[in-house]
Order: structure tokens, then C-alpha cells, then sequence
């Protein structure tokens, strides 16, 4: 059926004007809903033949409920772009006509409540538009933009670093946007996020690691080596000059067994290749960023 090839190329949703555009009269559309075939998800948005939809359908059909001009934007965006690990939470989509942060709610049958918050802007040009997996979506720029509405400026720099690491990341865009962006909320969170990001950033694998790059360039130590192999392993952070390694342990990834005994082993090869080792906590890090710093600091110039 023309709907079932519809709907397969939007995540198993399908509007009413493009069932009836397809062929299909409102009566019939009416039968497919009392049958399941048709599964209301908005007013006018249903699920074909889905009692539950996954996140993309979600955001498909929340985006198809805004209207022609609506695209996934904010958190909802970024998490599609990559750029965030996906929240529950309202979708937030963003249109220029209607919409005024309002929340709007409807219940899919056999499948949980989400919410839609649809956004208003006077301005979404083409080069602040785009589409991934055929969901409409605002560019990676804009969303950034957005998100520093509502985040905090450390966040704005994850997302920074993450669009960076994934190859996305066009410095010129963004400067760009938030020019053009001049008297929107978070054009300034957003300058400032970019006068101070440090690309090193894109170089770490956890928040943890970020956090200690920023102690080091607050606290004025020398910029360290990011994540670069010391054969054979991938010291966390290296000055070469002082032959010191620093790693930084969360739980997460070291509270096991086999990384405690890996990381005793590594740090006694290091140190037969002549590098001291030093090892900082969670807690040291996030809680004691200047006793950190200067035991960095300490270490470096005791060489």
C-alpha cells in the first residue's frame, strides 16, 4: 500500500493529508482507526500499524503534528545530531508560525505519554535547516545556539567539544550564527563558550577528563598531552618534558576488579620506561580543583 511506503520512509508515521493526498478517503482512514491499522499518535498524525514508537518515530511524528514549517530543535536535536545523550522529557520542536513554549500532550494508545513543546521563532532560514534519517531538524549551529539558551557555559563547551570529535563542528557557522543571532538569548552564552573552548577538549572521553583540561588552562598549567599513545598505552594526560603522566579515575571506568589490576600494571611499566605516574580522583577534580592544580604543578617542576 502507498501509505505502508509513506510511513516506511518516515519511521511508521503518516499524516491524514498525506493519506488522503495517497488515495485514501476519510471514511476509509476512519476504518483503518477503528481496526488498529491507523494508531492516532496526534490529531491528525497516526502510526501505521504500530502500538508503540520508538524515539524516531517520536520526534517524527511530533515533528509532522507542528506543521509544514516545524523541525526537531533544542535537546531534541541535538540528541539526534549526536551531539547529546537522548533525555526523556518533552520533544521540543521549533516552527515560525504558532507555538509559544507551550506544552502540549496526547496519550498514544498501548504506549506511554510524551509531550511535545513546540517553540516559536521569527527567523529559520534555509542554512539553519536540515535532515537526518528524513526527520527535519535544525543544523548543528542553530541547535547549539539554542541549547546555550537554556545551558550552562561548561555544557555549551561539551557540546562544542562533542561536535568537534564527531566531525560536525564548523567554527565559522557558529561564529556566523550567533552574529546574525545578535540580541537572541544565548548569543552571549555562546561567544563566550567559543572565546574559551579549548579544541584539546575534543580529545578527551569523559566529562571527567574535560573537567581536569579546564583546571589545568584555569589554574595556568602547562598544556598537558591529551590522549596520545605512549606505546602501549593512551596516557590520559602527558608532559612530555617532565615525563609525567596524570590519569583521572571515575568510578565508572576504573571501579572494577580488572581495571584496578590493569592500571597497578600499567603504571609500573610506565615507570620502568622512566615516567612518574600520579592518579587523581573524581573527588579531587571536581572538589578540590586548586590542591589538584598545585600538586600538578608541584610534579612538573620537580623533574
Amino acid at each position: 500500500m502507498v501509505i505502508v511506503e509513506i510511513a516506511s520512509g518516515q519511521h511508521g508515521i503518516i499524516t491524514r493529508d498525506q493519506a488522503i493526498r495517497s488515495g485514501l478517503r476519510p471514511r476509509l482512514i476512519a476504518s483503518r482507526v477503528r481496526k488498529g491499522w491507523l494508531v492516532p499518535v496526534f490529531r491528525g498524525v497516526y502510526a501505521v500499524g504500530l502500538a508503540r514508537l520508538d524515539r524516531r518515530g517520536r520526534w517524527m511524528a511530533a515533528v509532522l503534528a507542528g506543521g509544514s514549517d516545524a523541525v526537531l530543535s533544542r535537546r531534541s536535536a541535538a540528541a539526534l545530531h549526536g551531539l547529546i545523550a537522548p533525555r526523556s522529557g518533552p520533544i521540543e520542536i521549533t516552527r515560525t508560525t504558532g507555538g509559544t513554549g507551550r506544552k502540549t500532550s496526547l496519550a498514544t494508545p498501548g504506549s506511554p505519554r510524551f509531550d511535545v513543546t513546540a517553540y516559536r521563532t521569527k527567523s529559520l532560514p534555509d542554512r539553519d535547516v536540515t535532515s537526518i534519517e528524513g526527520i527535519p531538524v535544525t543544523s548543528v549551529e542553530r541547535t547549539t545556539l539554542d541549547l546555550a539558551v537554556s545551558e550552562s557555559l561548561d555544557r555549551t563547551k561539551s557540546v562544542l567539544a562533542e561536535a568537534e570529535r564527531l566531525r560536525v563542528f564548523s567554527r565559522a557557522g557558529l561564529v556566523e550564527v550567533a552574529e546574525r543571532g545578535h540580541g537572541w538569548p544565548g548569543t552571549v552564552n555562546l561567544r563566550r563558550a567559543l572565546r574559551e573552548w579549548d579544541p584539546l577538549e575534543a580529545d578527551t572521553r569523559s566529562k571527567l577528563e574535560e573537567t581536569m583540561l579546564r583546571l589545568c588552562r584555569t589554574h595556568g598549567l602547562p598544556t598537558p598531552v591529551v590522549n596520545s599513545l605512549l606505546t602501549p598505552y593512551l596516557p590520559d594526560f602527558l608532559w612530555p618534558e617532565a615525563r609525567l603522566v596524570v590519569e583521572v579515575d571515575g568510578f565508572q571506568s576504573h571501579g572494577t576488579f580488572k581495571a584496578f589490576k590493569g592500571d597497578r600494571r600499567r603504571d609500573v611499566d610506565l615507570m620502568l620506561d622512566r615516567f612518574r605516574v600520579a592518579r587523581f580522583t573524581w573527588d579531587d577534580v571536581v572538589n578540590d580543583p586548586a590542591g589538584t592544580a598545585a600538586r600538578i604543578k608541584g610534579l612538573i617542576e620537580v623533574t
